[in-house]
């Protein structure tokens, strides 16, 4: 897999100070061999398998400098313009066993139990250096700005799952389930000092509560949950400089929220749907060892407060496929500090197309409101990612 460079405004300002690209060559092998039950209308179900994964990354993370004040001071007399370059390769192995099984009793309860271990082995080479123009040099030269450093790293996994669900009658389904998922440790791959690099696996514990109907022979869907997750080493991302950024771990992090889910198809052609949810992190224990600063009760940024969407759908037996979507997104949090964050925004969207058993086309507007609105914040940088504006296309499918 290839990532084609991607290049930015590196401060979002009307002048030209900095422009960044990120250039990734990765390759993946998977390996997986499983065993599982085949008739379904058995109450007893089961698979059973291994999973081996293999991953090697090139990544390299270039900041064009504009300026002669960055570029002279901290580049070691370079002039500009001048590119700082973050070289890394990562290689990542990991083995896993997992199970998932389930038993219906009677028809109306089954219990759900899954479980998965897994070794991770990661590895990372990285430095850093500097190429621009020198007053008797026009051609240029070199600095190395990092030394080249190796880290090595091992984690194991072992995470669970249990449902417990009840079919009083056909049409409703009450659940609940208690799941420890976890994220992969890893390293940031643009930063200097070894010692920053790695950051450890995120670990899930949640607990959800909900129920599933379906009335008037699936002419009306209503869904409701609660869940609530406590969260170890919490992955955090935070920016040391403007060509470093780091991975941190909250020691605790609590999330809990509610969904509520409906649709309604007052005619076979038409469907109607609803969906909102509501959600609140906190950081019960994060003492960020880059600032040197505690953060115990602060919302954890990048949750929006709320997500709304709504929309109407028409398809036809002749093929004709309409749909209008629109979402209103609450207030989200940037900074680990909570003071930047994004006001709360509405987007429209509309799709208009033709389909068939092997052909489909469509015609798309996005954001047909023109909103603008960030998405995304590098916690301790100037650096923000808008959302996409009206932007207008088509699509054209065809099955073979």
């Amino acid at each position: 897999m290839e990532i084609d460079p991607l290049i930015v405004d590196g401060d979002f300002t009307i002048s030209a100070f900095s422009k960044s690209e990120y250039i990734e060559h990765s390759t993946t092998r998977t390996h997986e061999a499983s065993l599982e039950s085949k008739n379904q209308r058995e109450p007893f179900q089961f698979k059973i398998g291994t999973l081996l994964y293999h991953k090697i990354s090139d990544k390299e993370f270039t900041q064009e400098h504009l300026t002669q004040t960055y570029t002279y001071s901290v580049l070691k007399g370079l002039n500009a313009p001048a590119r700082e370059t973050h070289h890394s390769k990562i290689e990542d192995k990991s083995f896993s066993f997992f199970t998932h099984n389930s038993y219906t009793f009677f028809e109306k309860f089954t219990i759900t139990l899954g479980a998965r271990i897994e070794t991770q082995r990661i590895g990372i080479g990285h430095s850093r250096d500097a190429k621009g123009t020198l007053l008797d040099n026009p051609y240029g030269d070199v600095r190395l700005l990092s030394p080249h450093y190796v880290r090595n790293n091992s984690y194991r996994y072992n995470v669970s799952r249990f449902i417990f669900d009840y079919k009083p009658i056909e049409s409703l389904m009450i659940f609940t389930g208690i799941n420890r998922g976890y994220k992969n440790a890893g390293y940031s791959t643009v930063v200097n000092q070894a010692s920053l690099a790695a950051f450890k696996p995120e670990i899930n514990d949640t607990i959800e509560v909900g129920i599933k109907s379906k009335h008037f022979k699936d002419s009306l869907g209503i869904n409701l949950t609660y869940f609530y997750t406590e969260a170890t080493d919490f992955h955090v991302i935070r920016a040391i400089s403007i060509a470093e950024a780091v991975n941190l771990n909250a020691e605790k992090v609590t999330i809990r929220g509610a969904e509520i889910e409906s649709y309604m198809k007052p005619w076979k052609y038409l469907r109607l749907g609803f969906s909102a949810g509501y959600t609140e992190g906190r950081f019960n224990k994060f003492y960020d060892r880059v600032l040197d600063t505690n953060f115990d009760g602060k919302h954890v940024h990048f949750i929006p407060q709320y997500d709304v969407v709504s929309y109407l759908q028409y398809r036809s037996l002749l093929g004709l496929f309409f749909r209008c979507e629109f979402q209103v997104v609450g207030k989200m949090y940037f900074a680990a500090d909570n003071t930047i964050y994004s006001a709360p925004y509405t987007v429209t969207n509309l799709k208009i197309g033709y389909e068939e058993e092997r052909l489909s086309a469509y015609l798309y507007c996005n954001n047909l409101n023109n909103e603008y609105y960030f998405t995304s914040y590098i916690d301790g940088t100037f650096q923000a990612v808008p959302g996409a504006p009206r932007t207008f296309g088509f699509i054209i499918n065809y099955k073979i």
